[in-house]
């Protein structure tokens, strides 16, 4: 667990150019980050996310990812992402990348990714109430036959708000662009 306060949060950093990230493999109980700072992140190969979950569980609230020199800013696979208030911005691919995952994204500001604020492959999510803003390409990217239940997010200032590919089911709800 990762636990700062509003007044005091966390700060994860590298001293010089970037740090190893974080890495969550085969947990069997909930992880926690709240109220974190965590920057200049590159993830060790064979791992693609500045964190990556890899069965395991994680909520994330109220934090700060950014400076992701990985090729995502947080990778899940074959688990279950909560991500809640807060902040991904400047990753080198997808700021959000899923495989074979489930959870809820609500409330985060998503910016400025190298290729996809969201991307899910075979996942089920729900997304609301998010803004997603100035990413290379899509907003939104539910493919593989994913289930996306998005609503009440704002796309602005990206290559495409949202796209629904390879046999994927997209629920789209009072999102504005």
């Amino acid at each position: 667990q990762i636990q700062g306060t509003l007044d005091a949060p966390v700060v994860m950093t590298a001293i010089d150019d970037q740090w190893g990230g974080i890495v969550l493999s085969g947990t069997f109980k909930d992880n926690f980050i709240d109220h974190a700072n965590i920057s200049k992140i590159r993830s060790p190969s064979p791992y693609l996310g500045g964190i990556s979950v890899l069965r395991s569980n994680l909520h994330i609230s109220n934090s700060m990812i950014e400076d992701i020199y990985s090729e995502d800013g947080i990778n899940v696979s074959h688990g279950r992402l909560v991500l809640h208030a807060s902040t991904i911005q400047n990753a080198a691919s997808d700021c959000i990348d899923s495989d074979f995952s489930f959870g809820i994204i609500e409330r985060n500001h998503i910016r400025q990714c190298g290729g996809d604020a969201i991307d899910m492959n075979h996942s089920f999510f729900n997304i609301n109430f998010n803004i997603l803003n100035e990413n290379n390409d899509k907003g939104l990217s539910c493919g593989e036959k994913s289930v996306c239940k998005a609503q009440s997010n704002l796309f602005n200032a990206n290559a495409t708000a949202i796209a629904a590919k390879d046999s994927a089911y997209l629920i789209s709800n009072r999102n504005r662009y």
